[in-house]
């Protein structure tokens, strides 16, 4: 098999993923690992979202990932392999004004912790990614509460983001360890333990920021 990753493009539905990783499976002889990295985001209060823009989100960021998964899971199987799921601090953690968002990030972690369970015995491995704010373009692409663009006032700036090539290296590095769960950044870290051990302070300090 060719060493390296492959990267193929598809759309969101079980029998384009299915399609797709035929074509890997026939090119390439099967599939060691699966990153599930698909992902959108919105911005605005629940209560001015349209409930269409949650489903979209849960469209891409959770079914994107069962689509592939599902497609996948046969040659995983078949090869002990393993599944990287690209969730984030927002599903470990409440996120004000990112309900859907941090909705589908949570939806992951039910999903996989439990796929992971009924196959503990078969050798698949699964790790969760929970990053903090990435310097990517997800947020210049967010859905505004009608579905359009997000305005850019609205935006959340983050002055230190990690960089995307950190986090990969960080997740090479655990997943060469089988870890099951990865908080990327002190941040991440933080709000895992605050939100565990001081829920009313974590949403404190989260909705303060939000705000500024």
């Amino acid at each position: 098999m060719p060493a390296g990753p492959v990267s193929v493009a598809i759309k969101n539905s079980l029998p384009d993923c299915t399609a797709a990783l035929a074509s890997v499976v026939g090119a390439f002889g099967g599939v060691d690992v699966l990153v599930n990295n698909a992902g959108i985001t919105h911005l605005g209060p629940f209560r001015e979202t349209e409930v269409d823009v949650i489903r979209r989100v849960m469209e891409v960021n959770f079914f994107g990932s069962v689509h592939c998964t599902k497609a996948a899971l046969g040659s995983l199987l078949e090869r002990r392999g393993r599944i990287v799921v690209i969730s984030s601090v927002a599903g470990v953690a409440p996120l004000a004004t990112r309900t859907g968002y941090s909705a589908s990030k949570y939806a992951l972690h039910g999903f996989f912790e439990s796929l992971r369970a009924e196959h503990r015995k078969d050798g698949l491995r699964v790790m969760l990614v929970c990053p903090s704010f990435v310097d990517t373009a997800i947020g210049d692409h967010a859905l505004g509460t009608d579905g359009g663009p997000a305005p850019r006032a609205a935006r959340t700036g983050v002055r230190s983001p990690a960089r995307p090539s950190d986090v990969a290296d960080a997740i090479v590095r655990a997943a060469a360890r089988d870890r099951r769960l990865l908080l990327v950044g002190r941040g991440a870290k933080l709000s895992w333990w605050i939100a565990r051990l001081a829920p009313s302070l974590f949403e404190r300090l989260m909705i303060r920021r939000t705000r500024a």
